[in-house]
């Protein structure tokens, strides 16, 4: 989907009055699911959030902000957006962590895109439309290279350093795009 198509969509859910939204109806719909797609459900939501306990929302870092649900919703437009699909059910004067960046660190009791393995931040799938992109694929799986492929500006050291060391592996197909920006005036 375009960026512009995403914001059109994403500006028309804002202007929707609220009790378009009812999570009652939500919650009601999960009773026709069969008990197998019921216990998957929870095993998705399980994952997604790790928090099983009541818990008060307050600041946890200075990185993270701490929001009512319906404010700064035109800001980080593509986050903000696939946020809303969610905190829509929810009245606009909950408080709520966010933390709409690459998350390499935990915080406890915020919602984020990304988390470290084993921590407590609860996941959403924010900017989807750049992350959960599927493109439609004719070709059969079976008939696919066994191989990684990557292509991307390298500039952090680690990335550096990984791309050196495993530019002639045989099951990977990487390449740093960095100078091919440079010496090209960009893609």
């Amino acid at each position: 989907m375009s960026r512009m198509m995403m914001n059109l969509k994403g500006l028309g859910a804002l202007c929707l009055p609220q009790f378009f939204y009812n999570l009652d109806n939500k919650l009601k719909s999960l009773s026709k699911l069969k008990s197998n797609e019921i216990e998957r459900l929870k095993n998705r939501l399980n994952y997604y959030n790790k928090i099983n306990d009541y818990f008060r929302v307050e600041k946890v870092d200075d990185r993270v902000s701490l929001e009512k649900l319906g404010d700064n919703l035109l800001k980080n437009t593509s986050y903000s957006f696939d946020f809303y699909k969610v905190g829509r059910y929810f009245s606009k004067d909950f408080f709520v962590n966010k933390f709409f960046y690459d998350c390499g660190d935990e915080f406890s009791k915020t919602i984020s895109k990304s988390r470290p393995i084993d921590s407590s931040n609860v996941l959403l799938k924010l900017d989807s439309r750049r992350h959960f992109c599927f493109l439609k694929d004719n070709n059969n799986y079976e008939n696919k290279l066994d191989l990684a492929v990557f292509r991307g500006a390298c500039y952090q050291q680690n990335r550096i350093d990984f791309m050196n060391k495993f530019k002639n592996n045989h099951i990977l197909n990487i390449a740093d795009t960095k100078d091919y920006r440079q010496n090209r005036g960009g893609i």
